[in-house]
């Protein structure tokens, strides 16, 4: 009985055949992709901080949400992931 072999991982690649333009438009894609990502990671933590420090000064979680990008739940979970809230009481029913 005759045993096929699977095809190693260089020789898929090398049945896969790419257009050098294609190719070339996908590095670069994922280039620029690679560096926005790393952009926008640093301006979620500038945000961030600049939430949690104005929480600090006391400024209201209403205030701090029309000025932000995010909205008030999303304050909310920022602030109480820095501790800096107070979880409500629920009346009793």
């Amino acid at each position: 009985m005759h045993h096929l072999e699977m095809p190693t991982l260089c020789g898929i690649m090398d049945l896969v055949s790419v257009d050098p333009e294609i190719r070339s438009r996908l590095l670069r894609a994922g280039r620029n992709y690679t560096r926005a990502k790393e952009q926008a990671d640093k301006a979620r933590a500038e945000l961030v901080a600049a939430i949690v420090d104005a929480r600090k000064k006391g400024t209201l979680i209403e205030d701090i949400a029309a000025h932000v990008p995010y909205r008030q739940t999303q304050v909310n979970r920022v602030l109480e992931a820095a501790g800096l809230t107070e979880k409500r009481a629920k009346p009793d029913s």
